[in-house]
């Protein structure tokens, strides 16, 4: 039996582009299949095209889909969110969704995610094939009266996808923070370490001010990660309900942020930006920040680099009018000479 790659004829692709492929191949002992091949980049431009293949697929009444990610250089989160999907619906009609040679840079990514307990990952083609023919074996379960439930992940790429449609909310004026109000921090925040549980703690820095706008500094360390994520959540909607409305995190000494605590920062987001005011999220590292991009969470919340750059979030303020020029009252005519 062939590679998988073997049975595509892929061209030569430049960055940003894609290459989407389908062949139905009859394989002894299992029947019909579709063989999907992605390689490129899956971005927002070529989803749509994925999707509909698989849609194709997925009207067969024995869905059996073997996708070769083997030469996929990139995958944004709404393919991610495309294929839990189509693995869910393939199931719940007996078939299945195999992905084959998975670059070992994205399956990191999936296994970080979780995105492995929902989908199939495969070596090679052969072992694929193989694992189709033992569970055509295996006597059928009884359905079940409800389909399985979706993965948090696949909950966070529609959110994430939701807020990338409409765009960062502070770039849309009627929710920009309309004046620069400093207010008092409320006493009941005191300075230093604010919160310290299960790995994660929260420093409290000295307030940043910019451009006339205290914002709430703080400091984050450690992991947000299923041990963590729902008590930060909790601190941060105490922190929101005092009345902190510009906050800046600080992930400088942040190692590892899952899916749940990216939820969690798009939700704080969503509740500043309704109240006017803003989150912004600083000094990510550099395996935070790609991340960050190749899911499109950058899309979602605001990242700076360094502190400074709170002030191009912020509005600027527009210059007085200028005043109506009075024209000097008219120099009387000297009287007639007699």
């Amino acid at each position: 039996m062939q590679n998988s790659s073997d049975h595509f004829e892929l061209p030569a692709l430049k960055k940003g582009e894609s290459y989407i492929a389908v062949k139905e191949e009859e394989i002894e002992g299992l029947g019909k299949i579709r063989h999907i091949c992605c390689a490129g980049d899956l971005n927002i431009q070529s989803v749509s095209q994925l999707e509909s293949k698989i849609e194709d697929a997925l009207a067969l009444p024995l869905p059996l889909m073997v996708f070769d990610f083997s030469h996929l250089n990139y995958i944004n989160s709404s393919g991610m969110g495309a294929l839990v999907k189509a693995s869910d619906r393939a199931k719940a009609k007996g078939g299945f969704l195999c992905i084959v040679g998975l670059p070992e840079k994205i399956e990191g990514l999936f296994r970080m995610l979780g995105l492995t307990s929902s989908l199939d990952l495969f070596d090679s083609f052969q072992s694929a094939i193989q694992f189709l023919k033992e569970e055509k074996r295996q006597p059928a379960s009884p359905p079940t009266s409800a389909p399985s439930s979706t993965p948090s992940t696949a909950n966070l790429t529609k959110k994430i996808l939701s807020k990338t449609a409409k765009g960062p909310s502070p770039a849309n004026p009627a929710s920009s923070p309309t004046s620069p109000t400093p207010s008092t921090p409320p006493s009941s925040l005191p300075m230093g370490t604010i919160f310290d549980v299960y790995g994660l703690q929260i420093q409290r820095k000295e307030d940043f001010l910019c451009q006339g706008q205290s914002f709430l500094h703080l400091e984050l360390i450690g992991a947000l990660d299923t041990r963590t994520c729902a008590k930060f959540d909790k601190k941060m909607q105490e922190i929101v309900q005092q009345g902190h409305r510009f906050i800046i995190l600080d992930f400088s000494r942040i190692d590892y942020v899952n899916s749940s605590g990216m939820g969690v920062l798009i939700k704080i987001h969503d509740q500043l930006s309704e109240q006017n005011g803003l989150l912004l999220v600083a000094k990510l590292s550099l395996k935070l920040q790609e991340l960050f991009n190749m899911l499109g969470i950058s899309q979602a919340v605001h990242l700076i680099s360094d502190l400074e750059e709170a002030a191009s979030f912020l509005p600027k303020s527009s210059p007085p009018p200028p005043q109506e020029e009075i024209p000097p009252p008219p120099t009387p005519s000297p009287p007639p000479e007699s």
